[in-house]
């Protein structure tokens, strides 16, 4: 098998993309933890604490609800096309490389795609999905600098379609 730079572009690609999902997992689990606090209540007035406790407490045991993860797919193979708008961006700006995770809407899976964009694109996109030509899911990604990635996935032929717009 022979290495040319294309081929190891993308498999660099792969592996920042790789890495950039397994930081930003770290973040959200640092996040999480650094949200929840302890808080103690204070006590109850003297006069609540004479009363005597209930003699009989009828206590019932409900099962736990369980929590079912959701199956997260690595994409299927990638197509990237991006406008000439959306090159001179790129070309004017540093780019930051994202992992999103994508809901397919004409079949309900979770996907994860790779997305690059240029470094104004921050806050949260927009969001809207849809069913195109065919049946196949598309999803819209808009950020306020007016960059735009739509994700088209390709049941026919079994890949996902990248647009970038700007």
């Amino acid at each position: 098998m022979s290495c040319t730079p294309r081929t190891f572009g993308w498999t660099a690609a792969a592996a920042a993309c790789c890495l950039i999902g397994a930081f930003a997992a770290q973040a959200f689990a640092q996040q999480q933890e650094e949200t929840s606090i302890l808080v103690e209540q204070p006590a109850p007035p003297a006069s609540e604490q004479a009363a005597p406790p209930p003699t009989e407490t009828a206590h019932e045991s409900m099962p736990a609800p369980t929590m079912t993860e959701a199956v997260v797919h690595p994409a299927p193979r990638t197509v990237y096309h991006a406008s000439r708008s959306a090159r001179r961006m790129f070309r004017c700006q540093e780019h930051v490389e994202l992992v999103m995770v994508t809901k397919n809407p004409a079949d309900c899976c979770l996907y994860e795609i790779c997305l690059c964009v240029p470094a104004c694109c921050t806050g949260e996109p927009v969001v809207s999905e849809r069913c195109g030509l065919g049946g196949r899911g598309v999803v819209e990604y808009c950020w306020e600098c007016g960059f735009t990635a739509t994700v088209k996935f390709r049941h026919r032929i079994g890949d996902v379609k990248v647009d970038y717009d700007a």
